[in-house]
């Protein structure tokens, strides 16, 4: 006889063919040819951008000696130690934007405070401490190194300060530059002159630039060498960065100008600068040989205009057995024809005496 099942027993459970019977006859859920479009292309992205972070590690890695299987440690930042151990001033990158831009900025104010500091200014750029007697070697940091790659402004106010600086300075040959002046009125221009959209650019410009910096950084800490940016570039013989490729219109303006390198001040300025040098180098002189009371007067009765000539006689004669021995220009500015101010000061060291009086030339 079969047992009978006793009152608030456990039910059976369900046969496995039943469970699957039922799953059968529920409504499958199709997907649209949208959705699977995008899908498809999606998947199709991935894999090419996968296919290209391969490419350019095999690259990397093939200019390194290695291979794709080999255990790589990659630590960004826009500095490297040159083959030392001080490491103190390199950082993770956490690729948020805001957070790294504020670890460089402390990273700078670090630095700027150690460099205020004369007693450890420069040691960690030796190989050994200081030792009377013996020789030390500099160690050349990646900022040194001129096949390094370049570094980008920090900001697009100054990409901006930049390229502005360049068009003021060549629209204006004939005044004097004064950079603080400058960026005064270019600060004025970024403020209110110019849209959100301009200023977008710009910062824009900053970022991407930034960004390609930092994986050249990568590539050249690896290989010693990086392949040259296909986005940006610098005016010939400046630090003027612009766009090869979809520049805006000051952009297009500076790059068609013939040079990007200009004097400190217009020729016709020359004259004026070199006698207010003199007339510096000759009161700093005689403030050495203590003949400038507190006021500023002369003591002993001196008169300013007469040493002053002598000093110029004095100088001129120097310039002219210079050239004659064919030595011109060694003591000469290239740029404004005025002599070095220690040149002058040795110089009139004979006109004028310890005690104030005026010896013949």
């Amino acid at each position: 006889m079969p047992k009978a099942k006793a009152p608030g027993g456990k039910k059976k459970k369900a046969p496995a063919a039943a469970t699957a019977a039922s799953a059968s006859t529920k409504k499958i859920k199709f997907m649209t040819r949208k959705e699977a479009n995008f899908l498809l292309m999606e998947s199709e992205l991935k894999v090419q951008n996968a296919q290209k972070h391969l490419a350019t590690a095999r690259d990397i890695c093939d200019r390194a000696g290695l291979s794709v299987d080999s255990p790589i440690v990659v630590v960004e930042g826009p500095e490297t130690t040159g083959g030392h151990s001080n490491t103190d001033h390199m950082v993770i990158r956490t690729g948020n934007e805001r957070q790294d831009r504020i670890a460089e900025l402390k990273r700078a104010l670090l630095r700027r405070a150690r460099a205020m500091q004369p007693e450890h200014r420069g040691e960690d750029r030796w190989d050994k401490p200081r030792i009377p007697g013996e020789r030390r070697r500099r160690i050349f940091r990646e900022r040194d190194r001129p096949e390094a790659p370049p570094e980008p402004p920090h900001t697009g106010f100054v990409v901006f300060v930049g390229q502005m600086t360049v068009k003021m300075r060549h629209d204006r040959p004939d005044q004097p530059h004064d950079q603080s002046r400058v960026v005064s009125e270019i600060a004025k221009i970024w403020r209110v002159s110019m849209s959100e959209e301009e200023r977008a650019y710009y910062n824009q410009f900053a970022t991407e630039a930034r960004n390609e910096f930092d994986k050249q950084v990568v590539e050249y800490r690896a290989t010693g060498s990086f392949r040259p940016s296909h986005s940006f570039s610098r005016l010939e013989g400046t630090n003027i960065w612009i766009r090869k490729h979809f520049q805006n219109g000051l952009e297009k303006e500076i790059s068609q100008y013939p040079t990007a390198q200009f004097p400190k001040r217009p020729a016709a300025f020359d004259e004026a600068y070199n006698q207010r040098e003199e007339r510096s180098v000759l009161r700093r002189k005689l403030k050495l040989k203590g003949l400038v009371n507190n006021d500023g007067t002369l003591k002993n009765g001196l008169d300013f205009e007469e040493l002053l000539q002598i000093e110029r006689e004095k100088n001129q004669q120097q310039q002219e057995g210079s050239e004659a021995s064919g030595n011109s220009g060694g003591d000469m500015d290239e740029t404004t024809g005025n002599e070095n101010s220690e040149d002058m000061i040795m110089a009139g060291d004979d006109a004028i005496g310890m005690d104030g009086n005026i010896v013949a030339v």
